[in-house]
């Protein structure tokens, strides 16, 4: 991701620099025009990052929160059928544990110092392959080669089954939504 980021960012010929780390490792020394927390809220200690965020954040400065995800559509009839397989072997602790990586950003920052200053939706059509979708499957921590154990080769073949149908020389169309959620020091006292 920061490589993609540097490359976007050569290409406006705007002076940005990046920096990686963990927010519990910025000084009050450290002042950021921008923070991106991507769609990592469920990783942070709210009562222990809102502070830091107060002290790295400069005054004019922004947080950017930001998901991606494919989302049923003509082009992308597949998507629920998809999501369906992938969940069935999803185990009833790991389902109700799921609950906490869907974090609302409005709610997270909620009755801080930073309110939602802009938001940004983009969506895209693309191709992707059936074994792209798999090893997505496969990324997902739910889901992974760590939990389906002797499952994996099972859950492979079922998704790849389920996608073929949808695809064309295994390849599929896909429409991809990304949202961004931008928040600012509140005017408020």
């Amino acid at each position: 991701m920061l490589d993609a980021a540097k490359r976007a960012a050569a290409a406006t010929d705007l002076p940005v620099s990046f920096l990686l780390g963990r927010i519990e490792e910025f000084t009050a020394a450290d002042a950021f025009a921008v923070v991106t927390i991507g769609r990592a809220l469920h990783w942070l200690d709210r009562n222990a990052t809102l502070p830091v965020l107060e002290r790295i954040v400069s005054n004019s400065g922004r947080i950017l929160t930001c998901g991606a995800f494919s989302v049923e559509h003509p082009t992308a009839p597949w998507v629920k059928t998809y999501d369906d397989v992938r969940d069935s072997y999803v185990s009833a602790t790991e389902k109700a544990n799921e609950a906490c990586y869907r974090i609302d950003p409005l709610e997270w920052f909620a009755g801080s110092r930073f309110e939602q200053a802009d938001a940004v939706e983009v969506a895209e059509t693309r191709e992707v392959a059936i074994s792209d979708l798999v090893g997505r499957a496969l990324s997902k921590s739910n889901t992974s080669p760590e939990k389906l154990g002797a499952r994996r080769s099972a859950f492979e073949a079922d998704i790849a089954a389920t996608l073929e149908p949808f695809a064309h020389d295994g390849v599929l169309q896909e429409q991809i939504v990304a949202r961004a959620t931008i928040f600012a020091r509140s005017v408020r006292p």
